[in-house]
């Protein structure tokens, strides 16, 4: 069986669902917010998100799943991933 609508299925049994932007701190810590107000039934907090988002060599490219970057990999990694950083201005 798909697990898509996996929110179907699980508010089918009753649970207190909610879906949010895995890649956002805010939303998720909103949600997990929300979940501790809920008392009267379990509570699941589905994060979508992005594998490797954030870093084109990585973003979406299954070849690096459970695979460790070589130092030259891990060093463009991370400064690509301080100029998003940077411009996001978080």
């Amino acid at each position: 069986m798909p697990l898509e609508p996996l929110e179907d299925k699980f508010e089918s049994f009753n649970w207190h669902v909610q879906t949010v932007n895995g890649h956002d701190f805010r939303s998720l810590d909103a949600a997990i917010l929300e979940a501790q107000t809920v008392n009267d039934r379990p509570s699941v907090i589905i994060a979508l998100t992005i594998p490797g988002k954030g870093v084109q060599k990585f973003e979406r490219n299954p070849f690096w799943h459970g695979r460790p970057p070589s130092n030259e990999d891990l060093n463009a990694a991370i400064d690509e991933l301080k100029k998003h950083f940077n411009e996001e201005k978080i």
